[in-house]
This record gives C-alpha cells, structure tokens and sequence, in this order.
C-alpha cells in the first residue's frame, strides 16, 4: 500500500510538472500587445503593454522578461521602445524556444539586426519606422524542427 501511494505520489508531482510546462503562458498574449503597440506607433500603448508583459512575467516566475518589459516601460521615446522591445524579445524568446506546443513564430529584421516573435501569417515588423517598411523581415527556422519560409524585402 505504501508502495503504491509513493507511486500515485510521483506520477501526480510529474504531471503536475508537466501541466505546469505546457500551461499557456499570458506572456505570448501580453508580448503581442506590446508589439502591437508599436506596430501601430503608440509609444502609450506599448508602455501599457509592457506593464502588463511585467506583471505576467512576474507571475510566471521569469524575472529576465519582467525586467526587460520594465525597462521598455521606462523608455521615453518610440526609437527607445523599439530598441528596449529587442531586448525584450531576445528574453521571451529564449522562454519560447524552452516550451512546446502551439507557440508564436519568430521573425528577423536585417535592418534593425533584430528579432521578434508573432502570430503565424504575414510579416508584420515592429521595428519598422516607415509604414511601407511593416513587410520587411523573414521567419527563422524553429530551433524545434519546423521551419518557417522566409518572407519580405528589402
């Protein structure tokens, strides 16, 4: 009976663990309201994003990622967003590449030499200044296995 109880114990905590793992994270949701923000060049909106990527970081126990959407919500400028917002995407993600299932793609702008993450579909590049510069970017290769195509122009 002991036995048995140690057993129930340990496939319990395992998954536990693994719901815990493959939970769904406000962070993705929250992340893309930032980007969306400056997508369309709302220094407010980014901010009010970013304070909430923070507190679901915070939640999520990702001190990295609640630091850095801190320290975009300190920016005073849209350009200083966008450079705070890289930052901010190299921390999340990092946490994506660490989690599976349905998960956002990620994108780069040779532009700007940086990363983000978004929904599948078209490129939509929130380090873009000019709007006819929004389609710029290509998908990377997901570290996973599944590769994405590349897209964009420059």
């Amino acid at each position: 009976m002991k036995r048995t109880l140690v057993t129930l114990a340990a496939v319990a905590a395992l998954l536990f663990a693994l719901s815990a793992f493959a939970a769904p994270s406000k962070i993705f949701e929250n992340y893309e309201t930032v980007r969306q923000g400056l997508l369309n060049g709302s220094l407010d909106e980014t901010k009010q994003g970013a304070k909430a990527l923070a507190t679901a970081a915070r939640g999520e126990k990702q001190a990295a990622i609640a630091a850095r959407a801190d320290a975009l919500v300190a920016t005073a400028t849209l350009k200083g967003a966008r450079d705070s917002f890289a930052m901010l995407s190299e921390e999340v993600i990092r946490f994506r590449d660490g989690r599976s299932g349905d998960r956002p793609v990620v994108a780069y702008c040779s532009m700007y030499k940086a990363s983000w993450m978004q929904p599948k579909g078209a490129i939509s590049n929130p380090y873009a200044e000019d709007k006819s510069m929004l389609t710029c970017g290509e998908f990377r290769k997901d570290p996973k296995g599944a590769s994405g195509a590349s897209h964009g122009h420059h």
